[in-house]
């Protein structure tokens, strides 16, 4: 569900449409409107999808070195050799630079560039998770955000009865420091795109998928207990096993919509 929101908001995630604001990307507030109103709408029903996905028994074991009864470096390692291994792959026989709509300019400063090179970007990304780990005792996130902005509605206790669930994140430190990190990236995007020329040069969809991406998108992450980044980034480094049941699922979610948009498209 979360990959179907993503599709339809024009392949992205609930971290990325923070950069999308900033970026100044077509009708990025009306997701922004979607995106809270998923998280609001999962707050209202979120008791019913705990008893219909509660499992009937606790797992023996969450994380994959935990199951193997090694090491997490003995588990890890052979996981990040496989992942470099195919990073190399992909841009052996499909080059980065080739899915560039404009190239980069090759007097371009590293500032200036429209793009990074995926694999650079990716370490530093990844390499935000200790500076968070230290500071906060937190991993990258991004959906939580989303429930802790739209918890801002329960204004009085009554309306605090509501939603446990949202009322959890109306008072949580974690819950505020990721929205203040999320924020941040809305300024980051905009001095990116700033600085290279990119600044609302990027298409958007038409308001109605916007909004529609954005509250299936979110309405997703909160149901999977957590998004792209939640699973993909964080979920998998610490090699949680439910992460690598989702992320298969979210690229089968992806392949699967992309399908029928492009069928339904002619």
């Amino acid at each position: 569900m979360a990959v179907a929101g993503l599709r339809d908001k024009g392949l992205q995630c609930p971290g990325v449409l923070y950069i999308q604001l900033g970026t100044g990307t077509p009708n990025a507030v009306l997701t922004l409107c979607g995106a809270l109103s998923g998280a609001l709408l999962y707050g209202m029903v979120e008791p019913t999808v705990v008893r219909l996905s509660k499992p009937g028994a606790v797992a023996p074991s969450n994380t994959l070195d935990q199951f193997l009864g090694t090491p997490y470096f003995v588990a890890a390692l052979p996981i990040a050799a496989m992942l470099a291994t195919c990073v190399f792959a992909l841009e052996l026989f499909q080059p980065w630079g080739s899915d560039l709509t404009q190239p980069n300019s090759a007097v371009a400063s590293a500032l200036e560039l429209r793009a990074w090179p995926p694999y650079l970007s990716g370490m530093l990304a990844g390499s935000v998770q200790g500076v968070l780990v230290l500071t906060l005792g937190d991993t990258i996130g991004s959906s939580t955000s989303y429930a802790a902005m739209a918890s801002l509605v329960l204004v009085t206790e009554k309306m605090e009865r509501l939603s446990p669930y949202l009322r959890s994140y109306k008072r949580s430190p974690a819950a505020w420091a990721q929205v203040l990190f999320c924020v941040s990236s809305v300024l980051g995007g905009f001095l990116s795109a700033s600085f290279s020329g990119a600044l609302g040069t990027v298409p958007g969809v038409s308001g109605l998928a916007a909004y529609l991406g954005g509250a299936i998108m979110v309405f997703g992450a909160r149901t999977a207990s957590g998004c792209t980044s939640g699973h993909g980034l964080s979920g998998s480094g610490i090699l949680f096993l439910l992460s690598f049941v989702v992320l298969p699922a979210m690229y089968l979610g992806g392949v699967l919509t992309a399908a029928v948009l492009s069928a339904a498209q002619g």
